[in-house]
């Protein structure tokens, strides 16, 4: 199951990892 919570995480780290590309 996938919560909602763990995808903002997910997609916040995502675009920290972008962000320092």
């Amino acid at each position: 199951m996938f919560s909602i919570e763990y995808s903002k995480q997910f997609l916040s780290y995502r675009i920290l990892k972008s962000n320092r590309f």
